[in-house]
C-alpha cells in the first residue's frame, strides 16, 4: 500500500522543501515519507491531510474516496446523499463557505444532522434549554415554594443551607408562580412540537433566498 504524499504534493505544485516548511519537518524527512522508508506520526498525517484537503485515509492510500464521505457514512450511518444535501443547504444559506476545506464542511453537516450544529433545530433545542434553565432560575429569585424547602431540608438531613438571602420569598403569590411555571412548560412543549413538524417535513422549503428571473 503506497501513500499519496508525493502525488498530492506535485498536484499542488509544492516542492519537498515547501511541504517540509508547512509541516515543520526537514526536506529529507518528507522524502522518506514519500518513499515509505519512514511513517509519519498521526499528527503529521492530519496536518498534511489539511494542507491537501483530503481525508487521512486517502492520503495514506487506504481509501480511494478523496471526498472522505464514505468514512463518515461508515461512522455516522448517514448516507452520502444526506451529507451532500446538508452541505449544499448550508452553502446556500451561507452557514459554511464554499471554499472551506471539505472535511470541515462534512463535520459541520454531521453536527447539524445530529442537531448539535448551527441549524434551526439546534437553535430551537438551545432555546428550550434556555427557557428551562434561565426562566426557572429567575422565577425562583421571587418565589420558592415552602414544600420545596421542606423537601430540600429532608434531603440534607435538616442541615440549614447558608444563603445570602432568606430561603423563602413571598414576592410572588403561589398561584401566580404556578401559572408562570405552566406557561414555561407549555412553551417547551410547543417548541418540541415545532421541532417534530420540521423533522417530519411539514414546513415547505424556504425559497425566499432563491434567485428568480424578473419580468419587465
Amino acid at each position: 500500500m503506497k501513500n499519496r504524499i508525493k502525488e498530492l504534493r506535485k498536484n499542488n505544485n509544492l516542492t519537498l522543501k515547501q511541504l517540509g516548511s508547512m509541516v515543520g519537518l526537514a526536506t529529507n524527512t518528507i522524502s522518506q515519507y514519500e518513499t515509505g522508508d519512514r511513517n509519519p506520526k498521526l499528527e503529521t498525517w492530519i496536518k498534511m491531510s489539511e494542507i491537501f484537503d483530503v481525508p487521512v485515509s486517502y492520503l495514506q492510500g487506504i481509501s480511494d474516496d478523496i471526498t472522505g464521505l464514505q468514512d463518515w457514512v461508515d461512522v455516522t450511518g448517514y448516507s452520502k446523499n444526506e451529507l451532500k444535501k446538508e452541505i449544499a443547504r448550508m452553502q446556500k444559506y451561507n452557514r459554511i463557505k464554499i471554499d472551506d476545506d471539505s472535511q470541515k464542511q462534512i463535520i459541520q453537516a454531521v453536527k447539524n444532522l445530529e442537531q448539535h450544529g448551527n441549524d434551526e433545530l439546534s437553535a430551537l433545542s438551545e432555546l428550550q434549554a434556555g427557557i428551562k434553565v434561565y426562566a426557572r432560575k429567575l422565577l425562583d429569585e421571587f418565589f420558592i415554594d415552602q414544600e420545596k424547602l421542606k423537601k430540600q431540608e429532608a434531603v440534607t438531613n435538616g442541615i440549614k443551607i447558608i444563603s445570602t438571602r432568606p430561603p423563602f420569598y413571598d414576592d410572588m403569590r403561589p398561584e401566580v408562580y404556578q401559572e408562570a411555571i405552566d406557561i414555561i412548560s407549555s412553551a417547551q412543549r410547543e417548541l418540541s412540537e415545532l421541532k417534530g413538524r420540521i423533522i417530519k417535513g411539514e414546513f415547505p422549503t424556504d425559497t425566499s433566498n432563491d434567485d428568480h428571473d424578473t419580468k419587465d
